[in-house]
């Protein structure tokens, strides 16, 4: 599932969706069974975009010298390295008070998660680069999948594919 983390992999969201519904999505999909876990269905999370406090950022050269939050993975880190900034990690919790204070000058996510934390009273500067989508993915046990008769199998199918 860290395919999806690299940056600028898809080229629109109809690329976003082809992807998934093919022969590759799926079978990341099957790819969790070894984890007792059955991947039903993708769902759209947004696009992850970069938003600063001090100035747009309009082409990867303005993130030079800029600390961008970032999740604590490898992949993360390296993406905004190779972007010009400087990745650094911070917990959700403590973001809004790092753009704050000045421990870093950005971070990245989507609309919502922008929206919803109030990072835009401080950062005012939101770049719509949607420079990653990571999907939600709907998962459920695969020894409840197993034991579920092929009725109750099928009913999720059709779920999964009307949401």
């Amino acid at each position: 599932m860290n395919i999806f983390s690299i940056p600028y992999i898809f080229r629109d969201n109809d690329h976003f969706w082809k992807v998934l519904n093919s022969e590759v999505g799926q079978g990341l999909l099957a790819g969790v069974e070894p984890f007792r876990l059955k991947g039903l269905a993708y769902y759209d999370a947004g696009s992850r975009s970069f938003y600063t406090n001090n100035k747009p950022v309009r082409t990867p050269a303005d993130l030079a010298g800029m600390k961008i939050r970032v999740l604590n993975s490898p992949t993360a880190v390296r993406t905004v390295r190779e972007l010009g900034g400087a990745a650094t990690p911070v917990a959700w919790g403590e973001l809004y008070t790092a753009l704050q204070q000045g421990v870093v000058d950005g971070a990245k996510n989507n609309p919502p998660s922008y929206y919803l934390s109030r990072h835009y009273e401080i950062a005012r500067y939101y770049s719509l680069d949607e420079h990653t989508s990571v999907p939600d993915v709907m998962l459920m046990s695969l020894r409840v999948w197993k034991t579920s008769p092929t009725s109750n199998r099928n009913g999720w199918i059709r779920l999964c594919r009307t949401q």
